[in-house]
This record gives structure tokens, sequence and C-alpha cells, in this order.
């Protein structure tokens, strides 16, 4: 089922500030929400920006329209005109890769470092001990190696490993080859023998 999207910007004459977003509803409810979360004293860039350059001069307009089929679709297109008009009040990218949330998240931990190395110190040289038992909890996991009927490994002591090894392609042509089928008649022949 498809539905329409408008994609439309809040922009003032007075300045270059700059909004993109997307609604299913009309622009004029659209716009009015925005209005009523400004006065309501909402903190997010858009709302800041709303009051500080007036509601009264908030202008609204569409960008484009579209047929879409789901919200990422929808967050597609938001996300283009975001790329071409680079606004300034958007303080999220509409959908966002894994790969660039990996970034944002690598310069987050670096900047926190930066600014906290004192801190870190300190909490390290306080925690000498329990980081020697964690390091040490650590690599008793990573022991954990356990072999699979595929031939394959997998460490049973992480999180997910399992799962991951269950997923992957030499587990999976595994389980459909005609080896698997062999397998699973020998062990019914054990049981079978043995009973």
């Amino acid at each position: 089922m498809t539905y329409k999207i408008n994609v439309y910007k809040l922009w003032w004459d007075s300045n270059e500030d700059l909004y993109v977003g997307s609604t299913k509803s009309k622009l004029c409810y659209r716009a009015a929400q925005h209005r009523n979360c400004a006065n309501n004293g909402k903190m997010t860039n858009v709302y800041v920006g709303i009051r500080k350059n007036g509601i009264g001069t908030m202008k609204y307009g569409l960008l484009e329209s579209y047929e879409v089929s789901s919200r990422d679709e929808q967050l597609k297109y938001e996300r283009e005109w975001q790329d071409k008009l680079k606004p300034s009040l958007n303080m999220y990218r509409a959908l966002v890769t894994k790969k660039e949330k990996a970034i944002k998240l690598r310069e987050c931990e670096r900047k926190y470092t930066k600014n906290n190395q004192e801190k870190i110190k300190k909490y390290r040289d306080d925690n000498k001990e329990k980081a020697k038992i964690q390091g040490k909890k650590r690599s008793a996991k990573l022991k954990k190696m356990v072999n699979c009927y595929c031939k394959g490994k997998y460490n049973s002591g992480l999180k997910n490993t399992v799962k991951l090894h269950m997923l992957s392609k030499r587990h999976k042509k595994f389980f459909t080859s005609e080896k698997h089928q062999e397998f699973i008649k020998s062990i019914i022949n054990y049981k079978y023998i043995k009973e």
C-alpha cells in the first residue's frame, strides 16, 4: 500500500536558517504543529530556531511530493533533500546508515576521551584489580571454542556467535548439502543399531 508524503522546508527571509522535513499530513497542519511545539518550549534545534527567528515570520513550502510504500522510503526522500539543501536546523539526518552511525560514535568516543583524559586515567588507576579480573573472564570466554558438524568453529562464550555461525554461508551450505543428509542417516542408523 502506498501513501503520499510531502517533503517541505521551513525558512526565514531574515537569515540563512533552514529546516527540511517530511509529512503524511497537509503542509499547513505540519507547520501548525511546529508552531505549537515552539510555543510549548520544546528545545530541539528547529523549535529554538523558530522562537529565535520569530514564529510569525516563519515561512514554509513544499519541496516535492512522492508516493511511498514505507517509512524508510519516506526518510530516503527527506534525506536526499537534506543533502541538497544542507539545512542548519536539522539535528539529525533522516535515514542514517550503519556506517554513518559507527563514524559518529567513533567521533563522540574520541571527543569524550580527549575532554576527559584525567577522569579516565583516575578511573583506570582506581580500578586496576577490577580490570585484571574482567580481563581474565574475557580471555576465559574467548577460549570456549566449539566445533560444529559443518566443520566450522564458533565461540560459545561470546554473545551472538552461535547465531552468527548458524547464519554463516558455510553452515547453511552444509545443512543443505548431501553430506548433511548422509550425516543424519548415519546418526539414525547408529541409534537404530544401538537399540
